[in-house]
């Protein structure tokens, strides 16, 4: 499922796939399903799945990243449930390194990927002209027992942050980021019990 403003009238839409492979864009209004379209140009094969749907080439409304069972990856530029261009990314194959989550880590207005390794190494990508990885960052000294929780702008500056959770302890870890370099590591003070979780965000929303 991929979420957010594909036709540009300030509302969320759904995208959603079906069993068959075909996609569907669904545009909700005010709690009630206004309209909803197929969208083509879309891989329909069982072997390609949505990983997730950032805003690459900065009009303001999503793209699509998608992925194939042996790991290659391709960028779908969107204008509402037409795909305007297809193109294929130059990532790590190794199907070892997943998407977590994308936003704009580097403060140019577009969003970029953070990948993680299955070994807990993570890295962001930058993508200029919606699909070339402009540059890639090693970022957050973090192992496998701290898991993402979330991506946004925690001080403030217009650049996306990230948080992380330690498994076991609970505690919370901020990482303070500019031009996708962390500058600054802290404990966020957030309640350690672990009957508090951040719900899981799924690839695409």
């Amino acid at each position: 499922m991929g979420t957010g403003d594909f036709d540009g009238d300030g509302g969320t839409d759904l995208l959603l796939r079906h069993a068959r492979g075909t996609w569907f864009l669904y545009r909700i209004r005010n709690g009630a399903l206004v309209g909803s379209s197929n969208v083509g140009g879309l891989p329909e094969g069982s072997e390609h799945r949505l990983v997730a749907a950032p805003d690459l080439n900065g009009d303001g409304r999503p793209d699509l990243v998608t992925r194939d069972a042996r790991g290659a990856w391709s960028v779908q530029l969107m204008n509402g449930d037409t795909v305007t261009e297809q193109r294929g990314l130059p990532l790590k194959k190794s199907l070892a390194w997943r998407v977590v989550d994308s936003a704009d880590f580097d403060g140019d207005q577009l969003d970029d990927l953070l990948l993680r390794y299955a070994t807990g190494d993570w890295m962001i990508y930058g993508l200029a002209d919606g699909s070339q990885p402009r540059r890639s960052f090693p970022v957050l000294d973090a192992g496998d027992e701290w898991t993402f929780a979330s991506a946004g702008g925690y001080s403030g500056d217009g650049v996306a942050d990230i948080m992380l959770r330690h498994t076991d302890l609970g505690s919370w870890k901020l990482f303070t980021l500019s031009e996708a370099q962390v500058v600054a590591t802290a404990e966020s003070g957030l309640d350690a019990d672990l009957n508090w979780s951040a719900p899981a965000r799924q690839a695409g929303t």
